[in-house]
């Protein structure tokens, strides 16, 4: 089922048999502290793929179709028919709507790529050490990037109790 992000819906005009996935429409604008808010039109039979977003004051036209992750700008219009993808948006001509689709099917009987196996938090945090040290060219750096990882995704601890009465009586804090 459908579960669009509609935060201004009286601002919002969508039309007959309009299919929107998990689509963002946002009526508003705000730009330094200036509000502005504007309609958003969906044309009949118009179809909004996962994650594509369409600012205020602008439509998407009948039978059109916004791929997914395309974000249209406020103020664009896309003709009927149209298919448009991208950030921002942009409608997609036959040709590279024909080559994507046959590189699409292409793909379909070929097996999945292999999964790798999932790796612990440690040698992940000891990777992305090693290549900062590599690209700082210090093992010294090496070793304090990856305390610094692994002091950060440890959960905090917290003080045994009445340790707050000892740094009291020590004159600290």
């Amino acid at each position: 089922g459908a579960d669009p992000m509609m935060e201004e819906p009286d601002f919002l005009d969508i039309g007959d048999h309009a299919r929107i996935d998990q689509a963002v429409l946002i009526a508003h604008l705000n730009t330094r502290g200036e509000w502005m808010m504007g309609r958003i039109e969906i044309g009949a039979q118009a179809c909004l793929r996962a994650m594509s977003r369409v600012m205020m004051m602008s439509s998407v036209g009948e039978r059109s179709t916004l791929r997914e992750r395309t974000l249209v700008l406020a103020g664009d219009s896309s003709r009927p028919g149209a298919t448009w993808h991208g950030w921002p948006g942009e409608q997609i001509t036959a040709k590279a709507l024909a080559d994507l689709n046959a590189s699409l099917q292409a793909t379909e009987g070929q097996p999945p790529a292999p999964v790798r196996e999932p790796i612990s938090i440690s040698e992940r945090l000891g990777a992305i050490a090693a290549s900062a040290a590599r690209a700082e060219g210090d093992g010294k750096r090496q070793n304090s990037l990856l305390r610094y990882a692994v002091d950060r995704a440890q959960p905090k601890r917290r003080p045994p109790a009445g340790a707050d009465r000892h740094r009291e009586d020590a004159g600290v804090g």
